[in-house]
């Protein structure tokens, strides 16, 4: 098993500036990205997940890797949100006339 200090940001944005390069922008993602670097050797826990996610945003940011590389919107979203607007102020009010009667 390998020693998973080994896998730092700079093993990460190496070897996933290859992985990046057989893919065109917007169809790889984050995920996908770490299963890719997972079967390069990196070990697959929740742990090097976010350090690939770390690695990421550090190489968009110097430039290696450009912002829509990777695809954020391919899952689909499944029912619907209900919302409504809301006044904060009216809801700060709110709740600091329902905090009165406990005070």
């Amino acid at each position: 098993m390998a020693n998973q200090d080994e896998f730092t940001r700079t093993w990460i944005i190496a070897n996933a500036l290859e992985v990046i390069k057989g893919y065109e922008k917007g169809i790889l993602t984050i995920r996908g990205l770490h299963y890719r670097l997972v079967s390069r050797g990196m070990t697959n826990t929740f742990k090097h997940y976010k350090r690939v996610v770390a690695a990421m945003i550090e190489a968009r940011w110097e430039g290696l890797v450009d912002f829509d590389t990777f695809s954020d919107l391919d899952r689909g979203m499944i029912g619907s949100t209900d919302y409504e607007h809301v006044d904060l102020h009216d809801t700060i009010r709110e709740g600091m006339n329902q905090l009165k009667p406990i005070l």
